[in-house]
């Protein structure tokens, strides 16, 4: 009998290192040097695993580039590579908006999700790569609402089909989610629900959640829930009294993971507000987050 492989998600679970489970630095692909110099900070902090995010395909091909990378400088550091295409594709205005794909009927975002998730794949394995998990995707509706009704009706509507299409090769894959929900979190959480019913072992993480009045609820129905920078801010007390309430008191990392709980930085973005700005690379003047922060997202949850 053939013993299936153990993913990304359920190898952390068994490691029981500190691991960045949501990091994009694929913005570094033409900065070799500095990723290196981000994985020995990382390394040094005693942060042993990055799980690489994708947006779009440009940022999968850079993810591909920075893993091969890191495999020859750093081998000692684990990277995973996620497969992802993201709402903001789907949302007027974005910085990601893709015109043509928001002209595309239902089955037609349906159809460019199979084709280019097959086409990607092809190209991890010409780099012996293989897909770890999917992500980012999700819904975001906070996005939209500077737009027109009908804008905002036919985003919602693509949306829900890039984000279940993604979702469902997730689930036959048995590949971990990485979800960005904004404005929208009942809508995936009901959406994973409706998955899980057909595929009992499919592992949603809700990355940078907020929504403290729900936290409960998404632990309760067994999904995972990333903790990142935010939990530091004091504008997100309530967030972080919802999930200690979670956690035992002092609670240990092999805690964190066993209540379904993953660090995250999502770096460049979200600095914890313990973490000196003097201790990070600048770009334009501006201090850019990286997963060494983790040891620091962790000191919020242990005291």
């Amino acid at each position: 009998m053939k013993i299936k492989a153990l993913n990304c998600l359920e190898q952390l679970h068994i490691s029981q290192h500190l691991a960045d489970t949501h990091c994009h630095i694929d913005r570094y692909a033409n900065d070799l040097a500095e990723v290196e110099k981000l994985a020995i900070k990382s390394l040094d902090a005693g942060v042993k695993e990055w799980w690489l995010m994708s947006v779009t395909d440009t940022s999968f091909i850079n993810n591909i580039t920075v893993i091969n990378y890191l495999t020859k400088k750093t081998p000692q550091l684990i990277t995973r590579l996620a497969l992802g295409f993201d709402m903001e594709l789907l949302i007027p205005g974005s910085e990601l908006f893709n015109p043509s794909l928001f002209e595309l009927s239902d089955l037609k975002v349906a159809a460019f999700v199979d084709w280019e998730y097959s086409r990607l794949t092809n190209l991890a394995k010409r780099s012996n790569l293989e897909v770890n998990l999917i992500g980012e995707i999700g819904l975001d509706y906070y996005r939209l609402k500077d737009l027109d009704a009908e804008l905002i009706k036919h985003s919602q509507e693509l949306q829900l089909i890039l984000f279940s299409k993604q979702v469902e090769y997730a689930a036959k894959n048995n590949l971990p989610i990485s979800i960005h929900s904004r404005s929208a979190e009942k809508e995936s959480l009901k959406i994973i629900s409706k998955f899980k019913k057909r595929y009992p072992k499919l592992q949603a993480i809700f990355h940078s959640f907020t929504e403290s009045k729900l936290v409960h609820k998404v632990i309760v129905e067994k999904n995972y829930l990333g903790i990142n920078g935010i939990c530091s801010y004091k504008t997100a007390e309530a967030l972080l009294l919802a999930i200690k309430k979670e956690l035992p008191v002092n609670p240990k990392l092999a805690d964190i993971y066993a209540n379904n709980f993953l660090l995250e930085t999502d770096s460049p973005f979200l600095i914890p507000s313990n973490v000196s700005r003097k201790s990070l690379t600048t770009e334009n003047s501006n201090a850019l987050n990286d997963p060494s922060s983790i040891k620091s997202i962790l000191t919020y949850l242990e005291n």
